[in-house]
C-alpha cells in the first residue's frame, strides 16, 4: 500500500506527454517561420521605398539650392546624402532621372519587382512648406 501510494503522488511528465508537447511546437513552427521570411523581406521593400523617397526628397533640395538639375543619382553630393544599397536586393542599386518635370528612382526587389517613386521639382522657393 504504501509502494502504491508514493508511485501516486511523484509529479512530472510521462515520455507520452513531452513527445507530444514537441510534435505540437514542431508544427507551430513549421507555420511560423516561412511567414517570418515573408514579413521580413516586406519590411526590406518598405525601406527601399523610403529611402528612395529620401533620395527624390535630397534631389529636389540640392536642385532647389544649387539652381542645377541632377541627371543621377552619383550627382547627389555628399552632403545631401550617400545613396546607398537597396536592403531587398544587395546586388541592385537605386537609379535616379529626371523625367520632364519629375525626379524618379527606380529599384528592383531580389522578388524581380521594379518599383518606382516619382516626385515634381519644386520651381521656386515659394513652393516649399517650412
Amino acid at each position: 500500500m504504501k509502494w502504491l501510494r508514493n508511485k501516486m503522488n511523484k509529479k512530472g511528465f510521462s515520455l507520452i506527454e513531452l513527445i507530444v508537447v514537441i510534435a505540437i511546437l514542431a508544427i507551430i513552427a513549421a507555420i511560423a517561420i516561412p511567414r517570418f521570411a515573408v514579413i521580413q523581406a516586406n519590411s526590406e521593400v518598405k525601406s527601399d521605398i523610403a529611402t528612395a523617397e529620401e533620395i527624390c526628397n535630397m534631389a529636389r533640395l540640392q536642385h532647389v539650392e544649387t539652381g542645377t538639375a541632377l541627371a543621377s543619382e552619383a550627382d547627389l553630393t555628399g552632403a545631401y546624402m550617400i545613396v546607398p544599397v537597396p536592403q531587398s536586393n544587395a546586388l541592385g542599386s537605386f537609379a535616379l532621372s529626371l523625367v520632364g518635370t519629375k525626379y524618379q528612382v527606380t529599384f528592383t526587389a531580389a522578388n524581380g519587382t521594379s518599383y518606382t517613386l516619382a516626385q515634381v521639382i519644386i520651381e521656386n522657393e515659394k513652393d516649399v512648406i517650412e
